[in-house]
């Protein structure tokens, strides 16, 4: 027992000894030690509280992230679509079928937007689909574009590839970089176009992605214009299907997003002269009544033939567009030959221009400009020469704008000479 006692006794002496040793090292501990003791609380509800700000904020712009869809045609319902995280299906779309909103409650999207000079962006070039750590085309490049008189931004915002089912991506590129280029544009003027590349799905993704690009919007910018680029030929699919497929999803996609909606169209010129096996009987009459503007490719650069000037290309594809379309031909005379019929919208070189026989389309050209980059030859850059004889062609065919793609490969010393050619220009 006096064993036991005495050992209670020494641990009681240990005990108080260590607490007057760790107060006696406290005192003697740095004041900045001691700071960052007493703080710790402190930080801990910060951290806390700007983690509680960035949630709030992530919900805030999923729920400003609901848009509609809108059909000026009389007679047709239009749509209402939403865009929030844990709201709707599987792929963050609700609201189909609701009620129609009045162009007072929505700003109508105009083929105005479509003039002038514009620039392309892919999502190669700005995006994490980039290979290099940081994409060669970052939001900064705003600025120069703004200083060269870029008109509209056509921006790819979707790809086929994205995973649609997830609420991360809504299957659309980065929302959060998509919305820092959608307000940075506008607050210099600028327009956003957003396109997408649909592959001819047996399934309802693609239409669903450009049902999400009309509905993106944040903070009330939304983008200015929807264009299909229609390009990708499905080996699988006979060209009598995939003009099918590609007839019934221009249909609804019309449906959906309403006037005005593009089309980016490979030239005539390619599918029925340089290169006839891409897309047999491409079925230009049938979309006549479901697009609203064309955005005709012109990529002549790649060409060592009559069609590699510039001029040639971009002038006998149009001519060939409008003969499809049941137009009447060009003259580099008159410019436009008009049917005499439909609603009349003024006059060129003394002849009335009608509704009926207003083609609105503008003109893509390249690739590029002048030097390797991106990892196209030299060889197959368009020259400064023939970007001027592009522009040229703008002209002489009455085209309501006109572009080069894209902006990566348009080297940088000569983009504010380019820019001077088309912002010269008297477009439509």
């Amino acid at each position: 027992m006096a064993m036991n006692g005495r050992r209670v006794m020494d641990d009681r002496r240990v005990q108080v000894k260590s607490g007057f040793t760790y107060r006696a090292r406290w005192k003697s501990s740095p004041r900045w030690a001691q700071w960052i003791w007493r703080s710790a609380p402190i930080v801990v509800v910060l951290v806390s509280l700007a983690v509680a700000v960035a949630l709030f904020a992530q919900t805030a712009m999923d729920l400003s992230a609901t848009s509609v869809m809108r059909t000026p045609k009389a007679g047709v319902i239009v749509n209402s679509v939403s865009i929030s995280r844990g709201v709707g299906n599987d792929v963050g779309v609700s609201g189909e079928g609701g009620d129609a909103v009045s162009g007072e409650q929505l700003k109508a999207r105009a083929v105005d937007v479509y003039g002038g000079y514009g620039v392309w962006v892919d999502m190669f070039d700005y995006s994490s689909y980039s290979r290099g750590e940081t994409p060669p085309v970052t939001v900064q490049d705003l600025n120069e574009m703004a200083a060269n008189g870029v008109r509209t931004i056509y921006l790819q915002a979707a790809r086929a590839d994205t995973d649609i089912s997830t609420q991360e991506t809504f299957g659309l590129q980065d929302k959060w970089l998509l919305a820092r280029w959608l307000i940075g544009a506008h607050e210099r003027g600028i327009a956003v176009v957003a396109w997408y590349s649909p592959r001819w799905q047996s399934d309802e993704s693609d239409i669903r992605r450009v049902k999400l690009l009309d509905a993106f919007n944040v903070l009330g910018h939304r983008f200015d214009g929807i264009a299909i680029n229609i390009e990708w030929r499905d080996d699988a699919l006979t060209a009598a299907e995939q003009n099918k497929r590609l007839i019934n999803f221009s249909k609804i996609a019309k449906l959906s997003v309403g006037e005005p909606l593009a089309a980016v169209v490979p030239s005539p010129v390619q599918l029925e002269v340089t290169n006839r096996d891409y897309w047999p009987n491409f079925p230009w009459k049938d979309m006549s009544d479901i697009y609203d503007v064309w955005l005709l490719k012109s990529y002549w650069s790649f060409h060592t033939d009559d069609y590699g000037d510039g001029y040639s290309h971009y002038y006998e594809s149009v001519k060939r567009l409008r003969s499809h379309l049941g137009l009447q031909a060009l003259s580099k005379d008159s410019k436009v030959l008009s049917k005499d019929s439909g609603e009349t919208l003024g006059q060129i070189d003394g002849k009335t221009l009608s509704q009926t026989d207003t083609l609105l389309i503008h003109g893509v050209g390249g690739i590029g400009g002048t030097q390797r980059e991106r990892g196209v030859s030299q060889g197959a850059q368009a020259t400064i020469g023939s970007i001027l004889a592009f522009v040229n062609a703008l002209e002489d065919t009455e085209s309501i704008g006109g572009s080069i793609y894209d902006w990566n490969t348009l080297d940088r010393d000569i983009r504010s000479e380019v820019a001077s050619y088309f912002t010269g220009l008297h477009l439509n």
